[in-house]
Parts: C-alpha cells; sequence; structure tokens
C-alpha cells in the first residue's frame, strides 16, 4: 500500500471511530447522555421553584386556577396533586420534600410521584410560571 492509501486509509478509519465514539458518548444510551441526565436529576431534586410574581391562584372547587395579571386571563387550571406542587413553589421548599410530602398526601408510590412532580415542575418552568 503506497503512503497515499495508507493516509486515505488512516483517515476513513478516524472517521469511523469518531462517529462510533461520538454516538457511544452522545447518544440517547451513551455515556455523557445518561451522566448529564442523572446530573439535570440531582440539580432538579436539590432546586427550590419560585412562583412567577405576575401569576396568582385561586381556587375553584377542587381545582386551583392559575391567573396572569400582565395578561388579565386565566392560564392553567391544576388538578388537586399539581395544585398542591403549586403552593408548596414559595422557594423555601426543595423539590424532593415537594416529592415526600405529596406521596404522603395523595397515598401515591414513589416512583410514580416523583414522576409526577418532575413533570409538573417542568411544564410550570416551560410556562414560564415558576423559576427555578
Amino acid at each position: 500500500m503506497d503512503i497515499q492509501r495508507r493516509s486515505l486509509f488512516k483517515i476513513a478509519a478516524g472517521g469511523a471511530l469518531l462517529v462510533t465514539g461520538g454516538s457511544f458518548l452522545a447518544g440517547e444510551n451513551g455515556f455523557m447522555w445518561n451522566l448529564w441526565h442523572q446530573l439535570r436529576y440531582r440539580l432538579t431534586l436539590n432546586a427550590a421553584p419560585a412562583k412567577n410574581s405576575d401569576i396568582i391562584s385561586k381556587k375553584q372547587g377542587v381545582e386551583t386556577v392559575l391567573y396572569s395579571r400582565s395578561q388579565h386571563t386565566d392560564i392553567l387550571k391544576l388538578n388537586p396533586m399539581a395544585g398542591r406542587i403549586w403552593e408548596m413553589c414559595d422557594g423555601s421548599h426543595r423539590v424532593s420534600d415537594m416529592i415526600l410530602r405529596i406521596g404522603n398526601r395523595f397515598d401515591v408510590v414513589t416512583s410514580e410521584c416523583t414522576r409526577d412532580v418532575l413533570f409538573t415542575i417542568a411544564n410550570l418552568q416551560q410556562r414560564g410560571l415558576i423559576l427555578i
């Protein structure tokens, strides 16, 4: 094999290794992907979310309705569990504490409660209703 073919082979082999190595590290089940999501999960559990000051809540039966002062409109209706999570978003309750309290109050399995609380927190944050 002459020098040009060897160089071309090295470039191709290096590219293949780069692609497979990159997918190992960054793919959905890759090492870095898992590490990142574990870190995000731990950071989220230690976060103490606080309500956006523009949003107020009012009770309507068993539901909690979130109202925007600046838009003068209802934004979201929350079921009893999500309403309790909203109430605890005062900047002093950590997400991990919310999971324990919600699980005890609504008699929910810890894994399901964790999923529901994290989903609700993420949803409220994405809508700009709470700050983490």
